[in-house]
């Protein structure tokens, strides 16, 4: 009984690991692996798997370093299980990889003519900006020479009506002093008797 129970604790990460994997491995992309007819190198070759294919895992023995595999034309046989890959090989990984490469390229390209529209629309909101920017400081100095104006426009005007005061107020002082010196007419009177 003892027996049996580490038996199955052996046997036990090799059935979990076959699970987990998916039922599948592939080779090496580096070399081609010979396929036996039995979980060791001596027994009889078979055949040959080349780099980069994809085999199906029949079955996995805990005492050896062979799994039994299925490979792309339907033959079975035992392969040394260092020679294989968990990870997809490059065979499998660079159509996917290139077609990713393709939509990347173009989600680039497209950010690129994106950028390229926006530093073109910023140019643009810049030259605008410059163009307000001078427009507001026109617009400040002739405020600022108005006011100056305006301001000399309201002393000359309160000098105009001095002047004019001044001018009126001596004409009146004028005639006063002139007018009690004026011959004075006679009335005639009228009789009527």
């Amino acid at each position: 009984m003892k027996k049996l129970l580490v038996s199955l604790a052996l046997l036990l990460p090799t059935f979990i690991a076959q699970a987990a994997d998916g039922g599948y491995r592939y080779v090496s992309d580096e070399l081609t692996i010979f396929m036996h007819t039995g979980p060791s190198t001596q027994y009889r070759i078979i055949g040959t798997i080349t780099a980069g294919s994809r085999v199906k895992v029949e079955q996995a023995q805990s005492d050896t370093d062979y799994i039994k595999v299925t490979d792309p034309k339907g033959k079975t046989g035992w392969v040394d299980k260092k020679l294989l890959m968990a990870q997809a090989s490059l065979q499998y990984r660079m159509p996917q990889l290139e077609e990713q490469l393709a939509t990347l390229q173009m989600e680039l390209q497209a950010r690129n003519e994106e950028l390229a529209a926006l530093k073109q629309n910023l140019r643009g909101l810049q030259e605008q900006s410059e163009i307000l920017i001078e427009e507001r400081d026109e617009t400040l100095s002739a405020n600022q020479r108005l006011t100056t104006e305006l301001d000399t426009l309201d002393e000359s005007t309160q000098m105009e009506w001095f002047w004019r005061g001044g001018i009126v107020l001596g004409a009146g002082i004028l005639l006063g002093i002139i007018i009690p010196f004026l011959p004075r007419r006679r009335k005639q009177q009228d009789q009527w008797m």
